[in-house]
């Protein structure tokens, strides 16, 4: 009787009972009718309340029951999550081709069950669980409460086993969804599947299965292959789970026919929760720990152009945006180090200079593209092929990778040659490769890609330099990146000149998100295929900013054309309107340039990605905003609509969607071919972002008519939108020609959104206050007052007047420090108030 009550209570805390810990169980006292089970024990470390309902089992409470466990299954070969906790001893290892890796593990032992947990009190936040099979003790797991400046969570750690070095814990699972794992191209819930974290290519398109049984495994990705594969998930039940262990940690997110959330992670590492009471507090928790998104620089905020073959031709794509107004505010060139045609595909020398054929006078290049308001980005990966020009130096060095022979380490590199890496454990490797990077610097670089990381062989050896031992490659695979990115990281903070300059990446794992400025989604296909091209680009975002990288970005029309044909107009126009509404917008030439289609193909595409390259533009305050809030709470630019609307079941599965912020949805069209879009709207009034007309209320799928030049974005009732002018082209802090000055860069159009009362802070300390009066009808004429003061139409838009176009939508303008009466026949409906230090133009323009 004693189990069936615990069960009941357990599965209504399930739905979302709100009792505390001591109120679960309190029906049930230290009596049970189990027999050989030593009371129902519960004890607690910190907030968390353990209690053991079985022998060999328990479950987890925070408030409400957060983890149930299971007893009394046999743990088999599929795998440990058929028992609530085993062990088993593995020799984990990998192939690897081309950046892809096989697993080739070696079993030493199988799965063993833990039929029996012995729990302990160390201390008042500390508990140890000794974990015996049939015969002994066999390991033992501790859990402890942490705390920090955002709250309490749980860390349970694999410390010690003789015999064994992988646990293997799993719980029951319920109707819930799952989000995050990184860099996943393919959905955004990842309820019912097994991931790995273990960094890679992507691949070249993908198959639909994690197999390893095809010929071609080392072509095309497997299902969840990634570049960044982070193993922090966000549960809809209000909680994050993260395992900390660099050796292929997995999770099994009710992923077979035993419906268990099942985590698997190495002797020495730990699992994370993060309880909370709704999805942004839990997130907020995961990242204090595991990272935070850095705020990049300004010029950031404005689009990215790459430009290539040589100083002139980089000159004239720089020209021609500036004679034809298209804003920008960097240039970057990845083959200034050289590069050849092979037919249609455009392969970089790889090399450690510059060549001085195409770049003869890159310094030169360099001033002039200061000059004209860019900064200038340059490219880096950590290969060193065997016929580049510093292959001799470095490998009569002893600075790359070794095999177990103590010898270079080579592979098949991408290019079709052979390949090492540098060794960026060893000391003078990374002085040699810092002085290569900071002499780009001295040139007149601003920064750079820094490109791949991906590729480190298990059976290779890294020379320690601190402790003056070999590491295996399996050790530092997961880590390799990280150590990629800390030696950028630090060339460029050492820089004293004050000018701001950034790197980003495509790889990486925990500590990516405090050193890489910028992540980009990888080489997508050139096409809408939705196993690696343009569907892929909204599931990797989304991922991403669940372990904590915000400032994220995409090739523009893809890069990959080896299995399908270059980009084509739909295509680029497709991918620049989802561009615009990114945190980042960066143009991309492509694996083959003089195929695709880029801004430049005909005027009609030129006025087309002008349109929205001063649209993103345009949203510097309220990206960098949001930036900031990133870097502060680990809440991301670019997010899942269910940290907005955690309630609505529909939003979690949601994959062609996604909230830039909370106010703005976006929802583009991702389908060759299409020119409409179903668009699911949460519950509330929307608007759309740049047309007039009557709110829409949510709750419910609508369908979008949007040809190839156009995006569906709406916008919440209530919301306010900081934006500059359109007029500005550039915004980078050093003089140029196009100087957008200072004066200018601090006058707002302020899109205002009626309806609700909300507020805006802005990063520059200006406050922005909405506030809803009353309800008001859509066809009445509004008038408008200013301080008490009623104003009229414009005639030469100065201050305090308005504006109305033909579709009836209003602008008004006024400046900072003012207070905005908004009134329908006499009522008042809303008040609007800019709070500001400086004072400033503004012009709103209003949504009602």
């Amino acid at each position: 009787m004693k189990k069936i009550v615990l069960f009941s209570i357990l599965s209504f805390c399930l739905c979302g009972c709100e009792t505390r810990n001591s109120e679960i169980f309190s029906d049930i006292n230290s009596d049970s009718e189990v027999s050989d089970v030593k009371a129902f024990d519960e004890i607690r470390t910190g907030g968390f309340l353990i209690r053991q309902t079985e022998i060999d089992s328990f479950s987890i409470g925070y408030g409400n029951l957060l983890l149930e466990g299971f007893s009394g299954t046999q743990a088999t070969d599929k795998g440990g999550i058929e028992s609530m906790f085993a062990l088993r001893d593995v020799d984990i290892d990998y192939e690897m081709m081309y950046g892809s890796f096989k697993p080739k593990d070696r079993v030493r032992s199988r799965w063993v069950s833990i039929v029996n947990l012995k729990i302990n009190r160390l201390s008042d936040n500390e508990i140890e669980i000794l974990l015996s099979d049939s015969a002994s003790e066999i390991g033992r797991v501790l859990l402890g409460s942490r705390k920090n400046t955002e709250g309490e969570y749980l860390e349970i750690k694999f410390d010690e086993s003789e015999r064994y070095n992988r646990l293997s814990l799993s719980f029951e699972c319920t109707d819930e969804a799952f989000i995050g794992f990184g860099a996943q191209s393919i959905d955004v819930n990842h309820y019912g599947n097994e991931l790995f974290g273990w960094v890679q290519e992507q691949g070249i398109g993908k198959v639909m299965h994690d197999s390893y049984d095809d010929l071609l495994w080392y072509v095309m990705g497997r299902k969840h292959s990634s570049h960044i594969p982070v193993p922090q998930i966000l549960s809809s039940r209000n909680y994050v789970t993260t395992i900390m262990d660099d050796i292929r940690p997995v999770m099994s997110l009710c992923a077979n026919e035993s419906n268990r959330l099942g985590f698997e992670f190495s002797k020495g590492s730990s699992l994370y929760i993060f309880p909370a009471d709704n999805p942004k507090e839990a997130l907020k928790k995961a990242t204090s720990v595991t990272g935070r998104s850095r705020v990049p620089p300004d010029f950031s905020f404005f689009p990215w152009i790459d430009a290539i073959f040589g100083s002139e031709n980089v000159r004239r794509v720089a020209q021609k945006l500036r004679d034809n107004g298209i804003p920008a505010s960097a240039i970057w060139t990845e083959d200034y180090i050289g590069a050849k045609f092979k037919g249609d595909r455009y392969i970089l020398n790889e090399n450690w200079n510059i060549d001085r054929t195409l770049y003869p006078d890159f310094e030169k290049l360099s001033d002039d593209l200061h000059n004209s308001g860019y900064k200038f980005l340059v490219y880096f990966n950590p290969f060193v092929f065997e016929d580049s020009d510093v292959f001799s130096e470095l490998d009569s060095k002893g600075l790359l990778i070794r095999d177990k022979n103590g010898k270079t380490y080579l592979f098949d590199g991408h290019k079709g040659t052979k390949s090492s890496l540098i060794d960026l454990l060893n000391e003078d490797a990374v002085k040699w490769l810092k002085e290569k990077m900071n002499d780009i610097v001295q040139k007149g670089a601003d920064g750079w890609m820094g490109d791949f990381a991906e590729w480190l062989p298990t059976d290779s050896f890294m020379y320690d330099s601190e402790s003056k031992k070999d590491i295996s490659g399996l050790l530092m695979h997961n880590k390799y990146p990280v150590l990629w990115q800390k030696v950028q990281r630090e060339v460029l903070d050492s820089q004293k000149d004050g000018k701001e300059r950034l790197f980003f990446a495509r790889s990486g794992w925990f500590g990516t998100p405090q050193l890489a400025d910028v992540i980009w989604a990888g080489d997508q296909r050139t096409s809408f295929d939705e196993d690696d091209g343009l569907p892929t680009i909204i599931p990797i975002g989304i991922g991403l900013g669940i372990c904590g990288i915000s400032n994220y970005g995409h090739d523009i029309a893809g890069y990959q054309s080896t299995t399908n044909p270059p980009s084509d107009k739909e295509l680029f126009f497709r991918w620049t309107t989802l561009g615009a509404f990114s945190p980042v917008m960066r143009t991309h030439h492509g694996y083959m340039p003089k195929l695709n289609w880029s801004w430049e193909s005909d005027d009609e595409t030129m006025e087309f990605f002008k349109r929205y390259a001063k649209i993103h533009s345009q949203l510097f305050p309220y990206l960098k905003t949001l930036s900031i809030e990133a870097n502060r709470t680990g809440i991301p630019v670019m997010r899942s609509l269910a940290l907005e609307f955690p309630e609505d079941k529909i939003v979690w599965s949601l994959k062609d969607e996604y909230m830039l912020g909370s106010s703005i949805l976006v929802a583009p069209v991702i389908k060759k071919g299409e020119t409409s879009k179903k668009v699911y709207l949460p519950q509330g009034r929307w608007a759309t972002f740049s047309q007039s007309g009557r709110f829409i209320e949510g709750g419910r799928y609508i369908t979008v008519e949007s040809p190839p030049d156009s995006i569906p974005v709406f916008v919440k009732a209530g919301s306010i939108i900081p934006m500059i002018s359109e007029d500005i082209l550039t915004n980078v802090d050093i003089p140029n020609i196009y100087q957008s000055g200072s004066e200018k860069m601090k006058e707002r159009i302020v899109l205002l959104f009626l309806g609700e009362t909300s507020s805006f802070s802005e990063y520059n300390g200006t406050d922005y206050i909405l506030r809803r009066v009353s309800d008001y009808s859509f066809d009445k004429e509004l008038t408008f007052s200013v301080n008490k003061a009623r104003i009229n139409e414009c005639k030469d838009k100065e201050s305090n007047c308005y504006l109305r176009d033909n579709n009836g939508r209003y602008s008004l303008f006024i400046s900072s420090e003012s207070k905005l009466e908004i009134f329908s026949e006499n009522k008042k409906i809303s008040e609007f108030e800019i709070k500001s230090k400086e004072s400033f133009g503004v012009e709103i323009r209003l949504f009602y």
